[in-house]
């Protein structure tokens, strides 16, 4: 039986969901062996109110494509979800990127980070079937029988 494109970036999603939400989980791990996460030449006075909506940003956006790839398969959603897909690797590569400038590196993360940048890929790659699938689909919807 194969499996649909939707099952396959619902998967990808929830893994990086999962691997997002362990990487934040990862990074608070020393306070509960009472080591401080602070980083050096932080006074501690800048807002960050700015970074926790940004990263309730990056939790959400992929809960709302969850939802949008289970209950809508029309074609513009299809290349926004690309798109989507596409802005998270990237935004992930710069992350990647950031945690290798911070010292000391914490290698753990860049493993997973580095993890995470795959899935993304490979979350391009099937969200690009997925779009080329539709354009086929609506093409011969539209009365093109070779669907191009």
């Amino acid at each position: 039986m194969k499996t649909s494109y939707q099952d396959k970036l619902l998967s990808l999603w929830t893994v990086f969901l999962l691997g997002t939400l362990f990487h934040t989980q990862l990074g608070l791990m020393p306070l509960f062996h009472n080591q401080s996460i602070a980083l050096e030449g932080a006074e501690g006075t800048e807002p960050i109110g700015w970074i926790l909506w940004l990263m309730l940003m990056f939790f959400m956006v992929p809960l709302i494509a969850m939802l949008a790839v289970t209950f809508n398969r029309t074609y513009p959603l299809r290349k926004l979800h690309f798109w989507v897909t596409v802005l998270f690797s990237i935004l992930n590569l710069a992350h990647l990127v950031a945690d290798l400038l911070v010292q000391p590196i914490a290698w753990y993360q860049i493993a997973l980070m580095s993890f995470l940048f795959l899935v993304g890929l490979v979350l391009n790659i099937v969200s690009f079937q997925w779009l080329r699938e539709g354009r086929f689909h609506s093409l011969l919807a539209q009365g093109h029988p070779t669907g191009g």
